[in-house]
């Protein structure tokens, strides 16, 4: 990947956790704890937002193979029945209508 276009995630840490300690809505709901708390909190969201930017569609892409898994095994025993359905009815003469 060319160097410029490489996203700094560092960059946004810093930029969002800056945000958040200027937010008068987050000073308001944090003036209870101690300053290092409100510290903590801001940097350990910013680094979530972080990873979650950077890793999203790696666990969104992951996830899609875990369903689609699902929905092949779903499909495999649905004809595995549907054979033994046609089977019965057609080669071993099946229930009588």
């Amino acid at each position: 990947m060319n160097e410029e276009k490489k996203t700094d995630y560092h960059q946004f840490c810093e930029q969002w956790t800056k945000e958040l300690m200027e937010n008068p809505a987050v000073q308001e709901y944090c003036k209870t704890y101690q300053k290092y708390s409100m510290d903590s909190f801001c940097k350990a969201y910013a680094n979530i937002k972080a990873s979650g930017l950077k890793w999203g569609e790696m666990y969104q892409r992951l996830n899609e193979q875990k369903q689609n898994e699902w929905i092949d095994l779903a499909f495999e025993h649905l004809s595995i029945i549907q054979q033994k359905n046609f089977l019965m009815h057609n080669v071993f003469g099946g229930p009588s209508n």
